[in-house]
């Protein structure tokens, strides 16, 4: 991943009639697992395998639980329709999309963080929708390309000056930074305002059918959109962001009061320390009291609790 996720995607179930046979990840199947798994999956489900020597045997009589067992009814969109993974030009910016149906109830628009580019967050989207019973709306997923080529396929909402920030960052002058609105923002805001529209617009949707995420620059980008929206999101959706623009965000801090929003931060996180974190869900918790904020140990990442807490927001 060209910005360093690390991406953990939630588990699927496979069921029989007598409960939960196993958790099992796309990855694997029945040949991965040893002895002691084998056993305790059978005895978890009652079935007798006094007559299995060999660990082949035992692999043959928990497939056959799998094969002999019912097709369990989804209520969820991607049980009926396909998942479809496409790129297009959305407003003037290449996106893919993935969505598990041609007239989604809600869209999603994530944006990637600096150095990063439409491919890198997509998996998630695609890990979520094919597991069958994980999301439970019909939903498109938009994974927009940022503007600025860095060059070798890395990308940017808005130049960032590093060198500065870590400075600033290592010299106690991170109040100075969040004060100060990036160059070239409002540029990205426009980008983003416009596909937005233009896919609430393509499926017949209003402005409140929208929930808006981001990764890290994606993140901080996402706020800005989220408060000059004329209708907000329906969901704001942030991970590893940061406080910028705090005067500006505070004039305008009460448009989030009616918006869900959950805020994920790593305790190590050494690209956007995890104070600049705290600041932003400060800010937002005077405008939306029931904003959401689940710190994680672990640096500059989207960890499995994150992927798992997004799936709750879209599914409520």
């Amino acid at each position: 991943s060209l910005c360093g996720i690390a991406l953990s995607l939630p588990y699927f179930q496979i069921h029989t009639n007598s409960g939960t046979i196993f958790p099992m990840s796309e990855e694997h199947d029945v040949n991965t697992l040893s002895i002691s798994q084998l056993k305790a999956l059978l005895d978890k489900n009652k079935i007798d395998y006094s007559d299995c020597v060999e660990k082949s045997e035992l692999q043959a009589k928990l497939k056959k639980a799998l094969s002999a067992q019912p097709s369990v009814p989804s209520t969820s969109a991607s049980a009926t329709e396909a998942v479809n993974k496409t790129t297009e030009n959305v407003a003037g910016t290449n996106c893919i999309v993935v969505s598990n149906s041609a007239k989604p109830d809600y869209v999603v628009v994530f944006s990637h963080g600096y150095g990063a580019n439409k491919e890198d967050l997509a998996p998630i989207a695609s890990g979520l929708l094919k597991k069958s019973g994980t999301i439970n709306k019909k939903i498109s997923f938009y994974f927009p390309d940022a503007p600025i080529s860095l060059g070798q396929g890395m990308r940017a909402w808005y130049h960032l000056d590093i060198q500065r920030m870590m400075l600033m960052a290592m010299t106690g002058k991170l109040e100075t930074l969040v004060r100060e609105e990036p160059v070239g923002i409002d540029q990205a805001l426009n980008t983003i305002t416009k596909l937005s529209t233009e896919v609430l617009s393509r499926h017949s949707l209003t402005g409140d059918r929208l929930i808006l995420a981001g990764f890290s620059q994606g993140a901080i980008l996402s706020t800005h959109v989220a408060l000059h929206l004329p209708t907000p999101p329906k969901a704001l959706c942030l991970f590893s962001g940061a406080l910028v623009c705090r005067d500006l965000w505070t004039e305008k801090i009460n448009r989030l009061k009616d918006v869900r929003v959950v805020q994920f931060h790593g305790t190590s996180d050494m690209v956007l320390p995890y104070k600049v974190a705290e600041w932003l869900h400060a800010l937002i918790l005077k405008g939306n009291p029931a904003a959401d904020f689940v710190s994680f140990v672990g640096d500059h990442t989207i960890p499995k609790i994150a992927i798992d807490k997004f799936t709750d927001l879209i599914n409520s």
